[in-house]
């Protein structure tokens, strides 16, 4: 699994417990998002958590981090609990999901420019730990990357909430490539 292999360097776990933790949760999202599937037809676990896994990875990301970006959309999307996911990962994990979970239920209008300020004091606030926001921002940029396959109006409106509130927060973390590729 490359995931492990980007991962070993920088943990305190053996190389073998690192593959045992994401390969259960590898297995864990491909049985709970089984049978979903992307608008471009792929499979959804396959071809989104998994590659926002791997955008965390990339980031030298902990294997919290990487796998609470594997699992971010089961509570959403599935019938996965945040009871089950913590009794499976840790309550670390289920933080992280549940957070990425309530950014997922914040709307965003873009009416103002003063608005932007106001949405990410929120999205900072409801997070509480930044590293739901960074996982937001790996699923975001792999949305952006394979937004071709939506609706004219959803692609127009996940660019101008992308626009509007994700890049300037990207900026105001000091992520600017996060930034750029947004």
């Amino acid at each position: 699994m490359d995931l492990v292999n980007k991962v070993t360097h920088l943990e305190q776990l053996s190389k073998d417990q690192l593959t045992v933790q994401l390969w259960r949760a590898y297995e864990y999202g491909v049985r709970k998002h089984d049978g979903q599937k992307r608008q471009s037809g792929e499979s959804y676990f396959h071809s989104h958590c998994l590659e926002v896994a791997k955008i965390l990875a990339s980031w030298n990301m902990d294997h919290i981090t990487i796998i609470g970006g594997m699992l971010h959309d089961t509570i959403e999307d599935t019938d996965a609990s945040l009871d089950e996911i913590e009794k499976e990962f840790g309550a670390d994990v289920a933080s992280l999901v549940d957070g990425v979970s309530k950014l997922g239920d914040i709307s965003f209008s873009s009416r103002k420019a003063k608005q932007v300020g106001n949405f990410m004091k929120m999205l900072i606030s409801v997070a509480q730990d930044l590293r739901v926001i960074i996982i937001k921002f790996a699923d975001r940029l792999h949305n952006m990357a394979t937004i071709k396959y939506l609706s004219t109006i959803k692609q127009h409106r996940i660019a101008v909430e992308t626009r509007d509130v994700y890049v300037p927060l990207a900026h105001r973390l000091g992520m600017a490539q996060v930034k750029w590729k947004l």
